[in-house]
């Protein structure tokens, strides 16, 4: 069995890099998703049955209770899973869009606002929203800006950069460096990544 651990940025397709071949390779897969993307998660549990995959091939994990029950803190502590946003401003707009997301008719499932116990930093709670309609704008805009990166492109260590615009190509290696990732996904060797050689003498 493979786990598949899944960002909040392009959901539906970064759950691909990962279940296409670990399924391709003959493993069940189990899928959690990040718990600000839950509504995606549903909508893919949809597809599997429809699918009618054999029952435990393909399971997701959504654990609203999770979020909620992530420590939030300071950044330096070991303890601490979710840390200060990176400028009040950033926190202020955040804090625009969760009550945008109220306002447009979302149901706030879990957090939505600052911690209780931290009165400095720009914080705030794992939030995740349910029953959000595609035209509202937390499903239309991103929360954060876009980036120019050409002159600095061959001195950043990433695996993978995209340059005023990003379109993975499914045949290219994909993946993180350092914290941000292990291994690659897409390519061939993302199959060679859910199998292990084996050398046998007769």
């Amino acid at each position: 069995m493979v786990a598949g651990i899944v960002p909040w940025n392009y959901p539906q397709t970064l759950s691909s890099f990962k279940y296409a071949p670990a399924l391709a390779a003959g493993n069940t897969i189990v899928l959690k998703p990040s718990p600000e993307t839950v509504p995606d998660s549903y909508v893919f549990a949809e597809a599997v049955i429809a699918a009618d995959l054999p029952p435990g091939v393909v399971n997701i994990h959504v654990f609203a209770a999770f979020a909620s029950s992530l420590p939030v803190g300071d950044a330096l502590d070991p303890s601490t899973l979710i840390g200060p946003l990176v400028a009040e401003r950033q926190r202020d707009r955040v804090e625009r869009y969760i009550a945008k997301g109220v306002s447009d008719g979302a149901r706030l499932v879990t957090g939505g606002g600052r911690p209780a116990h931290l009165d400095a930093g720009w914080f705030v709670e794992p939030t995740i929203f349910a029953d959000v309609d595609n035209r509202s704008t937390i499903a239309q805009e991103e929360i954060f800006g876009p980036a120019r990166a050409r002159r600095v492109v061959r001195r950043v260590r990433t695996g993978t950069m995209g340059i005023n615009g990003y379109l993975p190509d499914p045949a290219g290696p994909w993946g993180g460096v350092k914290s941000s990732g292990l291994g690659r996904e897409l390519g061939p060797g993302a199959i060679a990544a859910y199998q292990n050689l084996k050398t046998v003498y007769a």
